[in-house]
């Protein structure tokens, strides 16, 4: 499968969508399809006070916003600028594909400016980090660039 359509799409992106559905599929489990639950880390920036947020959030991606952007220095990624909304966020300071990702959780957040998805990545991963510990570097299942984009081996 990879083999067949790696040259034209990327399928390492969406294992785990593969994976649920066929999950899914051999459980029986019917999903319907709804729109706007979700919102991406790189669609526009949603308003952190939103009195209609949506009910889930694709981690990935956070920015700082213009206001705090010397706060926002010690954690740049600079590829993020390419993304929908880069520069109107101002400073990319979390990438989950950054080799970093695991190991550099940019905190304290400012108090003010954060869009609804940043503020709620940053938060989840902090109090998660508090709560659980750090994560475990595993390169028995994931290894970095440039031998690989951060999936399993097996």
């Amino acid at each position: 499968f990879k083999e067949r359509y790696e040259k034209h799409l990327n399928i390492m992106w969406a294992a785990e969508m593969f994976g649920y559905n066929y999950a899914c599929a051999h459980l029986s489990i019917k999903t319907k399809i709804v729109n706007d639950m979700q919102a991406r880390d790189v669609d526009p920036s949603i308003p952190l006070d939103s009195p209609d947020p949506p009910a889930m959030i694709h981690m990935g991606r956070a920015w700082f916003p213009k206001e705090h952007v010397d706060a926002a220095e010690p954690f740049r990624h600079t590829e993020g600028n390419d993304f929908i909304n880069g520069n109107q966020r101002a400073v990319q300071v979390f990438c989950k594909c950054n080799m970093t990702a695991s190991t550099i959780t940019p905190w304290p957040i400012p108090e003010s400016g954060l869009d609804w998805q940043s503020f709620h990545t940053l938060r989840i991963m902090h109090d998660g980090v508090k709560h659980f510990g750090g994560i475990p570097e595993n390169e028995l299942f994931r290894h970095k660039p440039p031998d690989g984009y951060y999936w399993t081996k097996n």
